[in-house]
């Protein structure tokens, strides 16, 4: 058996999300543009390459989805999309024992506390 010394370095597809993003995009009532939905997602993907060194994992449609109702929204809160870069770089300045899933991102309290943390309310 032979193991090469190169490691393989699998890009992230943004041609094949983007596709699936317009299609959830397009399914969901949502008051962000499409292109404000897809740089949202470009920032969060190249933020998390840049912080763990690796792609991040593919997403189900499904999920892009309930990202894409979820954006707007936290808390009650109506969230600028110009407020996204500095929560998720606060997220990503945030020490969890987590692994920076943009899943976990959604989940719970998470975008709140960012929101908190940055004055945002």
């Amino acid at each position: 058996m032979h193991f090469s010394p190169f490691k393989v370095i699998i890009m992230f597809d943004y041609e094949i999300f983007n596709r699936i993003a317009i299609k959830q995009y397009n399914s969901i009532s949502c008051p962000y543009t499409l292109n404000e939905v897809l740089s949202i997602f470009r920032y969060y993907f190249d933020t998390y390459r840049a912080y763990m060194g690796k792609e991040h994992p593919y997403l189900k449609p499904q999920q892009v989805g309930e990202i894409i109702e979820r954006l707007p929204i936290c808390e009650d809160m109506y969230i600028e999309a110009e407020e996204y870069p500095t929560l998720i770089e606060s997220y990503f300045n945030t020490d969890f024992k987590a692994d920076y899933n943009i899943n976990h991102f959604f989940s719970g309290a998470i975008r709140l506390m960012r929101i908190y943390d940055n004055g945002l309310y």
